[in-house]
């Protein structure tokens, strides 16, 4: 089964997210930044998934394009929220041109359109040095299970550390 709209390069990373109706999944991918560049590339695509699985002919569900994100430059790590109203994922890269970031989108379960993208800084307040820090290489985020905060992973600041955003 091949959906030939896809771009050249996709993420790493996918997810699933239960559509409204509460039988069927959206599942979610990303197009990666690559040489030739396109806007393509940098869309979000949904593809709706029944009991029976995933129609032959289906045409995903395109968003619109946000921030890029390298395929060379580690994980995606796409997630979604318990809810099924928010992804994560990891925008940029370390070493790349593009913002070295994670990027929090609304997802409509009923439509499975991406919107509304927020950066989060790529800088932050480390409160046990009292010093600002640069986000180095995120590679893992996650929801908490009520939503409210979002947990970061950045394997190359000094110490490996875990980061706490507020969402609500």
């Amino acid at each position: 089964l091949l959906y030939p709209g896809l771009p050249y390069r996709m993420d790493e990373d996918m997810t699933l997210v239960p559509h409204c109706n509460g039988v069927d999944y959206w599942m979610i991918v990303r197009g990666a930044l690559s040489y030739p560049t396109s806007s393509l590339q940098c869309r979000f695509y949904s593809f709706l998934i029944n009991p029976n699985g995933m129609s032959q002919n289906q045409v995903p569900v395109i968003s619109a394009t946000f921030a890029p994100h390298s395929q060379y430059q580690g994980l995606s790590a796409l997630k979604a929220n318990e809810a099924g109203n928010k992804l994560v994922c990891k925008v940029g890269g370390s070493g790349s041109a593009v913002y070295p970031g994670v990027g929090i989108y609304d997802f409509n379960s009923t439509t499975g359109m991406v919107s509304n993208e927020y950066l989060l800084p790529s800088m932050y307040l480390d409160t046990v040095a009292s010093t600002y820090k640069t986000l180095g290489s995120v590679n893992m985020a996650i929801f908490s299970p009520n939503g409210q905060h979002l947990f970061v992973f950045d394997y190359m600041s000094p110490n490996n550390c875990i980061m706490q955003f507020n969402t609500a």
